[in-house]
């Protein structure tokens, strides 16, 4: 299988934000941080994401982590 982002893969296997929480019991703010790049999954939180949306996790591509920095000139 192709390298897939989080987002595509939760699209792909039918939930939204809402629906991922409820079946991951998260809230539907944390799989938006997980989708925007805010906060990254844990390891077993990786793990259960990919087996609900069927996909292996060596074909997971997470969002790379903001850090909201404001840059001084």
């Amino acid at each position: 299988m192709a390298k897939i982002t989080a987002e595509a893969a939760m699209v792909n296997a039918g939930y939204t934000q809402t629906s991922l929480a409820d079946k991951l019991k998260v809230s539907r703010a944390t799989v938006n941080a997980w989708m925007c790049g805010r906060v990254a999954l844990k390891p077993h939180q990786i793990f259960a994401f990919c087996y609900v949306c069927g996909i292996s996790e060596d074909d997971l591509i997470l969002p790379v982590l903001s850090t909201n920095v404001d840059e001084e000139e």
